[in-house]
């Protein structure tokens, strides 16, 4: 019983999360109405400022307290191909936002960290 209500407390930390990333997304899209920017901008507000990709890890903790919500080994086996994923697919990303924000990505990349906050 204690894993299933730490699983529904993961789970719910998850949803936190998203409702942060998204609300800063429709915050920033609602500063930019009308505005023809120059050049493409960096979100750099809200969870964003600690986390380059919070909607990778938002499925992340959303997969693990499902996991262990239901207390699947299957569910917790599967997490390890998926972050694997999410890993090589930021690798991809990252390459790309390299080379779209020139200037300002290796300031970026110092400030922040790719997935886990203090860790990767």
């Amino acid at each position: 019983l204690p894993v299933r209500w730490s699983g529904l407390g993961v789970y719910v930390v998850g949803v936190a999360l998203s409702v942060w990333t998204a609300r800063t997304w429709i915050d920033h899209l609602r500063q930019e109405t009308g505005h023809t920017p120059v050049e493409p901008a960096l979100l750099l507000d809200g969870p964003y400022k600690f986390i380059r990709h919070p909607g990778l890890l938002c499925l992340i903790i959303y997969c693990l307290g499902f996991a262990l919500t239901f207390r699947s080994w299957v569910g917790l086996v599967l997490l390890i191909p998926l972050t694997a994923g999410f890993i090589h697919r930021i690798k991809n990303m990252e390459r790309d936002l390299a080379v779209q924000y020139k200037q300002v990505w290796s300031l970026r990349r110092h400030t922040s960290k790719r997935l886990f906050p203090f860790l990767y």
